[in-house]
């Protein structure tokens, strides 16, 4: 696969104060976009390639997600090399997000 990257999230506690630092650093075309009965806020423009999420909790970071043809495989694999597994497969769409050895947090889907 060329280019596995798929998406990233930014989760952030200040979504706001992100938006703008982002903006400003790189010129980035960041919008509001509602999506169901919310706005989640979009960074690319006509190509959506990120999202900047309100989050409280832990790993507040850039996440990336990474397309594999084997999500069972793959995680398999990773937790072989010594990740650890964060999250089971969501129902609506197959991803898990693990840490891998030197503690980045990955997330995968299919």
């Amino acid at each position: 696969m060329a280019n596995p990257f798929v998406w990233f999230d930014l989760r952030t506690k200040d979504a706001a104060k992100s938006r703008s630092f982002y903006e400003q650093l790189f010129g980035w075309d960041v919008a509001e976009v509602p999506i169901g009965g919310a706005k989640v806020t979009m960074v690319g423009g006509e190509k959506p390639w990120a999202s900047v999420v309100p989050h409280a909790g832990e790993h507040l970071r850039w996440f990336t997600y990474v397309q594999v043809d084997d999500l069972d495989s793959a995680t398999k694999k990773a937790k072989k090399l010594g990740a650890t597994v964060l999250q089971a497969p969501a129902e609506a769409h197959r991803m898990k997000t693990a840490v891998n050895p030197v503690k980045m947090v990955r997330a995968r889907c299919l």
